[in-house]
């Protein structure tokens, strides 16, 4: 998808969110282009490591900034928990913030594919494919346990640094009671399995074209 395309997507899902505001007269759904803002962010990063070519060091911190702030942009489908949430759809029906919340879930899955992309372009570049492969298979599968402590346990990409005492007693915790937090490993395994089986059947589809060419 064109990168237009995919600015008139999340043009689109902000405005829906923005009418259904105005019309219930309910801030509920706000968050909703907090959340597009910070799945933009690895786009923005990646995007950034492209453009100017950066190496060594610079490469590295903005490798690892990306690999913080990515989990932000698949987290946008766990929104659709929502909507069973929803009581009353006697001023907005159903129908309505199915499409609303389904935008928003699609627009993560784009946003953060793109940035998967570059990335993983990137990293070919430096590396050999096949260790670009394992690395990024590996990061993504780990990638929805990101997703858990966003939405579960309310933590930001940030806390690695303003709260990470917090952050690293929590992922401590789920490491030593694997049974007691089964849930949570099951969780992380199904939604990283999810992000890393559409990210990769995408890239090996664009693949596929571009040898067709």
């Amino acid at each position: 998808m064109k990168s237009k395309s995919l600015l008139l997507f999340c043009v689109f899902s902000s405005l829906l969110s923005i009418a259904r505001i105005v019309y219930s007269h309910n801030l509920n759904f706000i968050y909703l282009n907090w959340n597009l803002f910070l799945a933009l962010m690895p786009l923005i990063i990646a995007t950034l490591i492209y453009r100017y070519k950066l190496t060594g060091f610079t490469f590295g911190l903005m490798l690892f900034s990306w690999m913080l702030f990515f989990p932000n942009a698949p987290y946008l489908v766990t929104d659709l928990m929502y909507l069973s949430k929803i009581k009353n759809h006697s001023l907005i029906p159903i129908w309505f913030d199915i499409i609303m919340l389904s935008s928003f879930a699609i627009n993560g899955l784009l946003l953060g594919f793109a940035s998967f992309q570059i990335i993983f372009n990137q990293l070919e570049i430096k590396f050999t494919k096949s260790l670009t492969r394992i690395f990024m298979t590996i990061y993504l599968l780990f990638s929805g346990y990101g997703v858990y402590l966003g939405r579960f346990s309310r933590f930001n990409s940030w806390d690695i640094i303003t709260n990470p005492e917090a952050l690293f007693s929590s992922i401590y915790q789920t490491l030593l009671h694997p049974i007691q937090y089964k849930s949570v490993y099951i969780l992380s395994i199904l939604f990283g399995t999810l992000v890393c089986l559409v990210f990769y059947s995408l890239y090996e589809t664009i693949e596929a074209k571009k040898d067709l060419n």
